[in-house]
Order: structure tokens, then sequence, then C-alpha cells
């Protein structure tokens, strides 16, 4: 991502889908310090606690107040959805997008910014949900690779392109793991395959759901 020049940026990150594990913390801040040497990395841990010491207003404003880019590592996406309704994440999200920060994450942790989300639940039951709204007329599924789950997903997802064929519905499905990136200038960006931003583990192809039924490989897309 071009920081436009910035020196030193702030890059907020927050592990809650994944129990803010700190071993995927450790892994994020050494991609991040690799790419970007003069980058300044903060951390909120959030939990469902009513207690939760991270999730006080004052610490949240002033957190996504000051960062560049607003990352999100993947896990489970319900708990991640269950964390952004306890502290309104998604009101904090979008003002730092409207003011021109990166916003979005890798796996359920990028896929939850677009307008609509396909998602399993902890039975593995496919999900279809509305997100967090960043990039209008966008429905993702992460995960897409999974084997058991890979014929579930490509199915809600191709159900919700016919649904909304005359809509101008844009559905993407996306690798394990993949990182995706929301900005205020319309794009929407996958990494490319080979490329995973912390792991350096080989993608699948992200792919568009087309109306009829039939996809297409994708690299990158400038959302509609």
């Amino acid at each position: 991502m071009n920081m436009r020049g910035k020196r030193e940026p702030t890059v907020l990150y927050i592990g809650a889908a994944a129990d803010n594990g700190l071993e995927y913390k450790q892994t994020f801040i050494k991609g991040i310090n690799m790419a970007v040497p003069d980058a300044h990395v903060e951390s909120l841990n959030l939990t469902l606690s009513p207690d939760c010491r991270h999730g006080n207003p004052q610490k949240l404003n002033l957190a996504f107040g000051r960062a560049d880019v607003v990352y999100f590592d993947g896990g489970d996406t319900m708990k991640l959805r269950d964390i952004f309704r306890m502290f309104s994440l998604d009101e904090y999200c979008k003002e730092a997008y409207e003011r021109g920060a990166y916003v979005g994450g890798s796996c359920g942790g990028g896929s939850i910014f677009a307008e609509g989300v396909v998602y399993s639940d902890r039975q593995g039951n496919i999900h279809t949900d509305k997100g967090v709204g960043l990039i209008p007329n966008v429905t993702i599924s992460a995960k897409i690779d999974w084997e058991e789950q890979a014929e579930a997903r490509e199915a809600a997802l191709r159900a919700v392109a016919v649904e909304k064929a005359g809509e101008n519905m844009r559905c993407i499905g996306v690798g394990d793991n993949q990182i995706i990136i929301f900005h205020k200038d319309g794009l929407l960006s996958l990494a490319k395959p080979g490329f995973h931003g912390t792991t350096g583990k080989p993608l699948r192809r992200a792919f568009t759901m087309k109306p009829d039924g039939t996809k297409d490989d994708i690299f990158c897309l400038e959302a509609v």
C-alpha cells in the first residue's frame, strides 16, 4: 500500500478474531517491519468481556484516530462481528476510512468490511449476512479454499450473485488468509496469488462470481 510519502506511519493491529493470540501479533509485526521499517505498530486487545480495558471509548478514539492503517487479523468471523457490535467498531472504522486511512485485514478480518459477507458459524454452517459496508455492492467470502466448505461457500456466493443480478453486486471468493484492503479512493485490493502478508504461504486465485453463476479468476479489483 502507498503511504503517500508519510514517514513513520501508525498501524493499528486488532487480533480479536484470533483471541488476541500473541504469535499472530508477532508474525504481523515482523511482516510490517520488513515491508515498512519506519512503521509504528499499536494494538488493541478487544474481547467480549464487559470489563475489557481496551474497549473504552477514549482508548478507541485515540487508537483509531491516529492510525494510518487499521488491520484486523483473521479467525472467528462470528466473534469478530460480535465484537464489532459490542464496541461499535464500524463507526470507528468508517471515520478512519473517511479521513483516508487504509482499513482491512486478513481472511475474515478483511471480508467483514464489504457490504455482504459469507461466513461459517461454529457448527460449520454457511451464512450470508451484512458486513460493515465500506465498499458498497460487494459481497466477499474468505476461506473459499477450505476443501470441506468450498462448495457450500461458492453456492452461497452464487445465490447472492443471482439474487442481486440487477443491482450491480460483485460477489468475490478469496483464499484462506488472503489480505483484503479498502481505501477511500475506491480500491479493493486483493493480495496476488503466491503471497500472504505475514506467512508467505502460497494462495489460490481469488474469483468473482457472475450473475449467471459462472466465475472469473482475478488478481485485484477496482470496486464499483
